[in-house]
């Protein structure tokens, strides 16, 4: 398990910057997948990285740096497994309260050889939660509606026609949906582990949990590498 450093945490910042940042480098990314999830390289020199069950392949850009789609697809992806950076709004909704972020110097406090988070760091991951939680409800909602509207669906694609486009996009939508609700599930499980007072220990292995991994994915439950048992 490595650990997350200020490189890491600035590597994020730069991929949900607005507007999206073009010196967002390769090396980077690759460095911080390795840091905050499972990976492992394709023979194309892709990238499948896997943080709490979801998966997502980062293809390798041409240059040194990653194209806008790219950091498109890889913030939604960091979005969807509620991995965003201290303070970051999803997408900019107006009136969002604002937690106060985490700072990096911040470690567990020590008990009896025990880490233990503090009240203020408990309760800024609790506001972080609950902000990626209400984000992702919203979104799901409109995706349940965009399933229940076939022609809310053709419209979401572009006005693609014929029934197998239909059918593709309702597919798309169903799977969307599937996903968040298995973020908004993985939330609702950190938060409940904030209530219960075991947040920020594996639920796995019982060893305390980084903060700097805390930090980057507040609903974080396993040590990487640790999966929680079907």
């Amino acid at each position: 398990m490595r650990t997350i450093t200020r490189e890491h945490t600035h590597t994020l910042e730069k991929i949900f910057q607005h507007p999206i940042a073009h010196n967002v480098e390769w090396r980077q990314v690759r460095t911080l997948l390795a840091a905050v999830g499972s990976l492992s390289e394709e023979h194309n020199g892709s990238l499948r990285v896997t943080i709490n069950g979801e998966t997502h392949t980062a293809h390798r850009p041409q240059g040194k740096d990653m194209d806008a789609q790219a950091l498109i697809d890889l913030r939604h992806f960091f979005e969807r497994v509620g991995m965003t950076p201290p303070g970051h709004h999803h997408k900019g909704e107006p009136g969002d309260s604002e937690a106060e972020p985490l700072k990096i110097g911040d470690r567990h406090r020590f008990v009896q050889g025990v880490a233990q988070l503090t009240a203020a760091q408990k309760d800024q991951f609790r506001a972080r939660l609950e902000e990626q939680r209400n984000a992702l409800q919203a979104e799901a909602a409109d995706m349940q509606r965009q399933i229940a509207d076939p022609e809310a669906i053709v419209d979401a694609v572009s006005n693609l026609g014929d029934d197998g486009n239909m059918l593709f996009a309702r597919e798309e939508a169903m799977n969307e949906f599937a996903r968040q609700e298995q973020a908004l599930a993985k939330i609702e499980r950190a938060l409940e582990r904030l209530a219960a007072g075991t947040y920020g220990y594996s639920e796995v292995s019982g060893q305390p949990i980084p903060i700097e991994r805390l930090e980057a994915l507040p609903s974080a439950t396993t040590l990487v590498g640790e999966h929680v048992p079907e």
